[in-house]
Protein backbone atom coordinates (compact mmCIF):
# COMPACT_ATOMS: atom_id res chain seq x y z
CA UNK A 1 0.00 0.00 0.00
CA UNK A 2 2.96 2.41 0.71
CA UNK A 3 4.40 1.49 -2.72
CA UNK A 4 1.24 2.31 -4.46
CA UNK A 5 1.51 5.64 -2.85
CA UNK A 6 4.90 7.01 -3.22
CA UNK A 7 4.62 5.78 -7.02
CA UNK A 8 1.13 8.14 -6.88
CA UNK A 9 2.95 10.64 -5.64
CA UNK A 10 5.83 10.40 -8.28
CA UNK A 11 3.31 9.95 -11.30
CA UNK A 12 1.59 13.33 -9.78
CA UNK A 13 5.01 15.20 -8.99
CA UNK A 14 6.08 14.36 -12.71
CA UNK A 15 2.98 15.36 -14.38
CA UNK A 16 3.15 18.62 -12.62
CA UNK A 17 7.24 19.31 -13.43
CA UNK A 18 5.73 18.73 -17.30
CA UNK A 19 3.12 21.34 -17.04
CA UNK A 20 5.21 23.91 -15.26
CA UNK A 21 7.83 23.22 -18.10
CA UNK A 22 4.83 23.69 -20.74
CA UNK A 23 3.89 26.50 -18.73
CA UNK A 24 7.04 28.35 -19.06
CA UNK A 25 7.25 27.76 -23.14
CA UNK A 26 5.36 31.00 -24.11
CA UNK A 27 8.04 33.46 -21.95
CA UNK A 28 10.89 31.74 -23.61
CA UNK A 29 9.93 31.52 -26.71
CA UNK A 30 8.39 35.00 -27.09
CA UNK A 31 12.36 36.46 -26.44
CA UNK A 32 13.60 33.92 -29.26
CA UNK A 33 10.99 35.30 -31.60
CA UNK A 34 10.03 31.94 -32.71
CA UNK A 35 6.40 32.58 -33.92
CA UNK A 36 5.89 29.45 -35.20
CA UNK A 37 6.58 27.43 -31.79
CA UNK A 38 4.47 30.10 -30.10
CA UNK A 39 1.50 28.85 -32.44
CA UNK A 40 1.54 25.29 -31.63
CA UNK A 41 2.00 26.36 -28.06
CA UNK A 42 -1.47 27.64 -28.52
CA UNK A 43 -2.78 25.03 -30.19
CA UNK A 44 -1.65 22.39 -27.69
CA UNK A 45 -3.38 24.90 -25.04
CA UNK A 46 -6.74 24.98 -26.83
CA UNK A 47 -6.55 21.31 -26.94
CA UNK A 48 -6.38 21.25 -23.38
CA UNK A 49 -9.18 23.40 -22.93
CA UNK A 50 -10.97 20.91 -25.44
CA UNK A 51 -10.57 17.48 -23.31
CA UNK A 52 -11.59 19.65 -20.15
CA UNK A 53 -15.13 20.19 -21.86
CA UNK A 54 -15.28 17.28 -23.47
CA UNK A 55 -14.36 14.87 -20.82
CA UNK A 56 -16.97 17.01 -18.45
CA UNK A 57 -20.10 16.98 -20.95
CA UNK A 58 -19.49 13.12 -21.48
CA UNK A 59 -17.71 12.97 -25.02
CA UNK A 60 -15.46 11.09 -24.18
CA UNK A 61 -14.51 8.85 -27.20
CA UNK A 62 -14.04 12.29 -29.04
CA UNK A 63 -11.54 13.34 -25.72
CA UNK A 64 -9.53 10.15 -26.15
CA UNK A 65 -8.91 10.84 -29.70
CA UNK A 66 -8.07 14.22 -29.06
CA UNK A 67 -5.58 12.52 -26.26
CA UNK A 68 -4.04 10.85 -28.97
CA UNK A 69 -3.64 13.04 -31.86
CA UNK A 70 -2.51 16.19 -29.92
CA UNK A 71 0.08 13.58 -27.69
CA UNK A 72 -1.38 15.51 -24.44
CA UNK A 73 -0.05 12.95 -22.07
CA UNK A 74 0.31 14.39 -18.41
CA UNK A 75 -0.96 17.66 -19.73
CA UNK A 76 -4.53 16.70 -18.20
CA UNK A 77 -6.11 14.93 -16.06
CA UNK A 78 -7.38 11.84 -17.63
CA UNK A 79 -7.97 9.81 -14.48
CA UNK A 80 -9.82 12.55 -12.63
CA UNK A 81 -12.10 13.06 -15.49
CA UNK A 82 -12.72 9.50 -16.39
CA UNK A 83 -13.79 8.99 -12.73
CA UNK A 84 -15.76 11.98 -12.89
CA UNK A 85 -17.66 10.88 -16.04
CA UNK A 86 -18.38 6.97 -14.19
CA UNK A 87 -19.93 8.83 -11.15
CA UNK A 88 -21.90 11.13 -13.42
CA UNK A 89 -22.92 8.02 -15.74
CA UNK A 90 -24.07 6.21 -12.66
CA UNK A 91 -25.75 8.86 -10.82
CA UNK A 92 -27.64 9.60 -14.35
CA UNK A 93 -28.91 6.20 -14.42
CA UNK A 94 -30.14 6.57 -10.92
CA UNK A 95 -27.91 4.69 -8.75
CA UNK A 96 -25.68 6.06 -5.94
CA UNK A 97 -23.39 2.94 -5.37
CA UNK A 98 -20.26 4.62 -7.57
CA UNK A 99 -20.87 8.15 -5.79
CA UNK A 100 -20.77 6.75 -2.04
CA UNK A 101 -17.95 4.73 -2.98
CA UNK A 102 -15.85 8.09 -4.27
CA UNK A 103 -17.38 9.72 -1.03
CA UNK A 104 -15.82 6.90 0.93
CA UNK A 105 -12.80 7.27 -0.43
CA UNK A 106 -12.33 11.14 0.19
CA UNK A 107 -14.31 11.50 3.11
CA UNK A 108 -11.58 13.26 5.12
CA UNK A 109 -11.38 15.84 2.79
CA UNK A 110 -14.99 16.39 1.76
CA UNK A 111 -15.49 16.72 5.85
CA UNK A 112 -13.35 19.63 6.04
CA UNK A 113 -15.32 21.26 2.45
CA UNK A 114 -18.61 20.68 4.28
CA UNK A 115 -19.36 19.09 1.83
CA UNK A 116 -23.25 16.76 2.43
CA UNK A 117 -22.84 14.89 -0.57
CA UNK A 118 -22.63 11.69 1.11
CA UNK A 119 -25.34 12.48 3.61
CA UNK A 120 -27.65 13.52 0.54
CA UNK A 121 -26.83 10.62 -1.26
CA UNK A 122 -27.41 8.15 1.89
CA UNK A 123 -30.88 9.92 2.00
CA UNK A 124 -31.12 9.23 -1.87
CA UNK A 125 -30.73 5.41 -1.42
CA UNK A 126 -32.66 5.66 1.69
CA UNK A 127 -35.69 6.57 0.19
CA UNK A 128 -34.83 3.93 -2.59
CA UNK A 129 -34.57 1.35 -0.53
CA UNK A 130 -38.30 1.82 1.45
CA UNK A 131 -39.31 1.22 -2.20
CA UNK A 132 -38.37 -2.35 -1.61
CA UNK A 133 -38.45 -2.81 1.91
CA UNK A 134 -38.95 -0.86 5.22
CA UNK A 135 -37.12 -2.96 7.19
CA UNK A 136 -34.22 -3.26 5.03
CA UNK A 137 -34.20 0.56 5.04
CA UNK A 138 -34.75 0.77 8.62
CA UNK A 139 -31.43 -1.36 9.30
CA UNK A 140 -29.34 0.97 6.42
CA UNK A 141 -31.01 4.16 8.58
CA UNK A 142 -29.47 2.80 11.71
CA UNK A 143 -26.34 1.82 9.73
CA UNK A 144 -25.59 4.83 7.37
CA UNK A 145 -27.92 7.99 8.69
CA UNK A 146 -27.76 7.44 12.90
CA UNK A 147 -24.21 8.91 12.79
CA UNK A 148 -25.32 12.12 11.25
CA UNK A 149 -28.09 12.52 13.46
CA UNK A 150 -25.67 14.65 16.42
CA UNK A 151 -24.72 17.16 13.55
CA UNK A 152 -27.83 17.29 11.01
CA UNK A 153 -30.65 16.53 12.95
CA UNK A 154 -33.44 18.31 10.77
CA UNK A 155 -32.52 16.56 8.04
CA UNK A 156 -32.12 13.06 9.10
CA UNK A 157 -35.36 13.56 11.07
CA UNK A 158 -36.86 14.76 7.52
CA UNK A 159 -35.60 11.58 5.59
CA UNK A 160 -36.75 8.61 8.25
CA UNK A 161 -40.54 10.32 7.48
CA UNK A 162 -40.86 8.59 4.70
CA UNK A 163 -41.04 5.52 6.37
CA UNK A 164 -44.90 6.47 7.32
CA UNK A 165 -45.91 6.51 4.06
CA UNK A 166 -46.83 3.02 2.04
CA UNK A 167 -45.38 4.52 -1.40
CA UNK A 168 -42.82 7.32 -1.79
CA UNK A 169 -43.92 8.14 -5.23
CA UNK A 170 -47.47 8.72 -3.27
CA UNK A 171 -46.14 10.81 -0.34
CA UNK A 172 -44.55 14.50 -0.24
CA UNK A 173 -41.08 12.68 -1.11
CA UNK A 174 -41.68 12.08 -4.22
CA UNK A 175 -39.88 14.86 -5.58
CA UNK A 176 -36.56 13.70 -4.05
CA UNK A 177 -37.22 10.72 -6.73
CA UNK A 178 -37.61 13.01 -9.63
CA UNK A 179 -35.23 13.60 -12.50
CA UNK A 180 -34.73 16.81 -10.97
CA UNK A 181 -33.40 15.78 -7.86
CA UNK A 182 -31.17 13.50 -9.64
CA UNK A 183 -29.48 16.58 -11.59
CA UNK A 184 -29.35 18.22 -8.38
CA UNK A 185 -27.27 15.53 -6.85
CA UNK A 186 -25.11 15.34 -10.42
CA UNK A 187 -24.52 19.20 -9.66
CA UNK A 188 -23.61 18.64 -6.05
CA UNK A 189 -21.27 15.97 -6.78
CA UNK A 190 -19.52 18.44 -9.55
CA UNK A 191 -19.21 21.05 -7.30
CA UNK A 192 -17.44 19.08 -4.85
CA UNK A 193 -15.40 17.27 -6.55
CA UNK A 194 -14.27 20.23 -8.34
CA UNK A 195 -13.69 22.10 -5.19
CA UNK A 196 -11.76 18.61 -3.78
CA UNK A 197 -9.17 18.10 -6.64
CA UNK A 198 -8.84 22.19 -6.97
CA UNK A 199 -10.68 21.66 -10.73
CA UNK A 200 -12.68 24.91 -11.72
CA UNK A 201 -16.45 25.03 -11.30
CA UNK A 202 -17.14 25.36 -15.11
CA UNK A 203 -15.39 24.49 -18.28
CA UNK A 204 -12.40 26.36 -19.00
CA UNK A 205 -13.54 26.79 -22.64
CA UNK A 206 -16.72 28.43 -21.04
CA UNK A 207 -14.46 30.12 -19.11
CA UNK A 208 -11.96 31.54 -21.77
CA UNK A 209 -15.57 32.32 -23.98
CA UNK A 210 -17.02 34.41 -20.76
CA UNK A 211 -13.94 36.75 -20.87
CA UNK A 212 -14.23 37.53 -24.47
CA UNK A 213 -18.05 37.92 -24.07
CA UNK A 214 -17.69 40.55 -21.42
CA UNK A 215 -15.97 42.85 -23.85
CA UNK A 216 -18.53 42.78 -26.28
CA UNK A 217 -21.76 42.55 -23.99
CA UNK A 218 -23.96 45.77 -24.01
CA UNK A 219 -27.83 46.28 -23.05
CA UNK A 220 -29.07 45.92 -26.19
CA UNK A 221 -28.01 41.86 -26.39
CA UNK A 222 -31.01 41.09 -24.30
CA UNK A 223 -33.25 43.26 -26.40
CA UNK A 224 -35.03 40.98 -28.66
CA UNK A 225 -35.46 43.54 -31.73
CA UNK A 226 -31.65 45.16 -30.81
CA UNK A 227 -29.90 42.01 -31.26
CA UNK A 228 -27.35 41.60 -34.39
CA UNK A 229 -26.67 38.47 -36.44
CA UNK A 230 -23.10 38.73 -36.31
CA UNK A 231 -22.99 39.55 -32.94
CA UNK A 232 -21.43 37.06 -30.93
CA UNK A 233 -23.45 37.63 -27.14
CA UNK A 234 -26.67 38.09 -29.25
CA UNK A 235 -26.63 34.69 -30.54
CA UNK A 236 -28.80 32.18 -28.08
CA UNK A 237 -25.83 30.11 -27.13
CA UNK A 238 -23.80 33.03 -25.98
CA UNK A 239 -26.27 35.35 -24.43
CA UNK A 240 -27.11 32.37 -22.06
CA UNK A 241 -23.37 32.05 -21.14
CA UNK A 242 -22.89 35.97 -20.78
CA UNK A 243 -25.71 35.59 -17.99
CA UNK A 244 -24.22 37.21 -14.80
CA UNK A 245 -21.38 39.21 -16.44
CA UNK A 246 -20.84 42.69 -16.23
CA UNK A 247 -21.59 44.90 -19.37
CA UNK A 248 -18.31 46.32 -21.06
CA UNK A 249 -17.79 49.89 -20.62
CA UNK A 250 -17.37 52.21 -23.81
CA UNK A 251 -16.53 55.45 -23.54
CA UNK A 252 -17.17 56.14 -27.36
CA UNK A 253 -20.80 54.79 -28.86
CA UNK A 254 -20.87 52.86 -31.59
CA UNK A 255 -23.45 52.65 -34.57
CA UNK A 256 -24.10 49.20 -36.09
CA UNK A 257 -26.08 48.41 -38.93
CA UNK A 258 -28.58 45.55 -38.18
CA UNK A 259 -28.66 44.39 -41.59
CA UNK A 260 -25.24 44.39 -42.00
CA UNK A 261 -23.67 43.86 -38.75
CA UNK A 262 -20.99 46.38 -40.08
CA UNK A 263 -20.10 49.56 -38.06
CA UNK A 264 -21.30 52.81 -39.59
CA UNK A 265 -18.63 55.19 -40.28
CA UNK A 266 -17.75 58.32 -42.93
CA UNK A 267 -17.02 55.73 -45.48
CA UNK A 268 -20.41 53.75 -44.57
CA UNK A 269 -22.61 56.57 -43.13
CA UNK A 270 -25.94 55.82 -42.03
CA UNK A 271 -29.05 56.71 -43.35
CA UNK A 272 -32.50 56.99 -42.34
CA UNK A 273 -35.71 54.91 -43.85
CA UNK A 274 -38.76 57.38 -43.86
CA UNK A 275 -40.13 55.81 -41.06
CA UNK A 276 -37.21 56.67 -38.92
CA UNK A 277 -35.06 53.75 -38.87
CA UNK A 278 -31.34 53.65 -39.40
CA UNK A 279 -28.99 52.03 -41.68
CA UNK A 280 -25.75 52.01 -43.55
CA UNK A 281 -25.36 53.28 -46.81
CA UNK A 282 -23.21 50.33 -47.85
CA UNK A 283 -26.57 47.53 -46.87
CA UNK A 284 -29.21 49.76 -48.42
CA UNK A 285 -27.13 50.19 -52.04
CA UNK A 286 -26.77 46.62 -52.04
CA UNK A 287 -30.42 46.14 -51.39
CA UNK A 288 -31.17 48.50 -54.16
CA UNK A 289 -28.85 47.08 -56.69
CA UNK A 290 -30.59 43.73 -56.09
CA UNK A 291 -34.29 45.12 -56.08
CA UNK A 292 -34.44 47.39 -58.95
CA UNK A 293 -34.00 50.44 -56.29
CA UNK A 294 -36.58 49.38 -53.82
CA UNK A 295 -35.75 49.72 -50.34
CA UNK A 296 -37.55 47.12 -47.89
CA UNK A 297 -37.23 48.10 -43.94
CA UNK A 298 -36.55 44.42 -42.41
CA UNK A 299 -38.24 45.63 -39.56
CA UNK A 300 -41.88 47.12 -40.44
CA UNK A 301 -41.78 45.56 -43.96
CA UNK A 302 -42.17 49.26 -45.58
CA UNK A 303 -40.59 49.65 -49.06
CA UNK A 304 -39.80 52.68 -50.43
CA UNK A 305 -37.41 54.59 -53.07
CA UNK A 306 -33.68 54.62 -52.66
CA UNK A 307 -34.44 58.24 -53.32
CA UNK A 308 -36.50 58.87 -50.37
CA UNK A 309 -33.67 58.42 -48.30
CA UNK A 310 -31.75 60.67 -45.86
CA UNK A 311 -28.24 60.96 -44.89
CA UNK A 312 -27.38 61.10 -41.53
CA UNK A 313 -24.66 63.09 -39.63
CA UNK A 314 -23.17 62.39 -36.42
Amino acid sequence: KLSKAIQHEKTQLEALKQRLTHAQVPHILTKKGNAQSISEWYNTRLSRVLFDYLMREGFTKTAELLLRRDHLGQLVDTKIYSTMRTIISSLEAQQCTAALKWCGENRTRLKKNNSLLELDLRIQEFLLMIEKSKLEAIKYARKWLQPHCSVYPDKVQRAMGALAFTSIAKSPYKSMLSSDHWNALIKQFKIDCSVLYGLPSSPMLCIDFQAGLALLKTEQCFVEDEKLLNCPVCQPPFNELSQGLPFSRKNISTLVCRISGKPMKDNNPPVALPNGYVYSKDALDEMAANNNGTITCPRTGLTCNYNDLKKIFI
